[in-house]
């Protein structure tokens, strides 16, 4: 399923590992600069095939919303393909933090670049009039350890421009079994909603806003599935929002968010053949 510009990408790891804990990874060794990704066994639940996309993305959700089970993707029925793009997801998720490194700190170790990606001398991919971003704080200093710059599960760093709320959201988060008295939906809709509907449009998903790489990984992750062999058109997240719901479409809702077409032109430049094609679309011709 994985577009042919992944595919050679996947084959230039040094190792793909099934990791029996409930972690995956990505890993630029800072010695030898070889590359690595791991994914976990949950990922097919003690069966095959893999679970389900939506599945996938809600245990996702709730593990960022420290478990929160008010919000869903509806799960769709059975199908083969949903189950192959969980494992083409993991992938281009945890792909994505090796290539934030290979793009952004050249030299293992050094200071991140942020000018080496997506840049024209006044805004990057994170920077400018549709940036998402006031700065990249987060990142560690070049005197610390290379330990020091592995990134954990729902790390926050980094300040949104104006218009987003998730340490709002975060601290909102009603505790399991118990009513959204502070407002989390809302908070969280502001997260999902496009342009035009009281929201900013500028994310792949709740996980991109929680940091500038965890952005620059789900936006990769978005764009693979965008470019798939069976294209992901559709992720609709069902929010509860006081006493009704409303439901919100990234995919489906792409071209009419400018903050991520911008982003994930980014990677329609850098990575195919035709560069000027829509971003949003499913088609990316390999680089020669």
């Amino acid at each position: 399923m994985a577009p042919p510009f992944f595919q050679r990408r996947l084959c230039g790891l040094d190792g793909v590992f099934v990791s029996e804990n409930a972690e995956s990874w990505g890993f630029r060794n800072v010695n030898d600069r070889k590359q690595y990704v791991g994914v976990t066994t949950d990922l097919w639940n003690g069966n095959a095939p893999a679970i389900p996309y939506a599945a996938f993305e809600n245990g996702i959700l709730k593990a960022l919303l420290r478990g929160w089970p008010g919000p869903q993707h509806p799960p769709g029925g059975p199908n083969p393909a949903e189950s192959a793009r969980t494992v083409l997801a993991a992938l281009a998720h945890e792909y994505g933090h090796v290539l934030w490194y290979v793009t952004y700190v050249p030299m293992p170790g050094g200071p991140a670049h942020f000018e080496n990606f997506c840049s024209d001398g006044t805004s990057n991919f994170y920077t400018g009039p549709l940036g998402s971003w006031v700065n990249t704080v987060g990142e560690p200093p070049p005197s610390m350890s290379p330990p020091s710059r592995w990134r954990f599960f729902g790390d926050v760093a980094g300040t949104h421009k104006t218009g987003d709320d998730l340490d709002g959201l975060l601290a909102s988060i009603p505790p399991p079994g118990t009513p959204d008295t502070h407002g989390a939906g809302k908070k969280l809709r502001g997260l999902y909603a496009r342009p035009g509907v009281g929201a900013t449009g500028r994310w792949a998903g709740l996980f991109a806003a929680f940091s500038p790489q965890e952005d620059f990984v789900e936006t990769f992750k978005l764009f693979v599935l965008r470019k798939a062999a069976a294209p992901l058109q559709s992720l609709p997240i069902d929010i509860p929002i006081g006493a009704g719901r409303a439901t919100e479409d990234i995919p489906a809702t792409c071209s009419s968010r400018p903050a991520l077409q911008r982003k994930l032109a980014c990677f329609q430049s850098s990575l195919c053949g035709d560069p000027a094609a829509d971003p949003c679309g499913f088609t990316c011709a390999v680089r020669p």
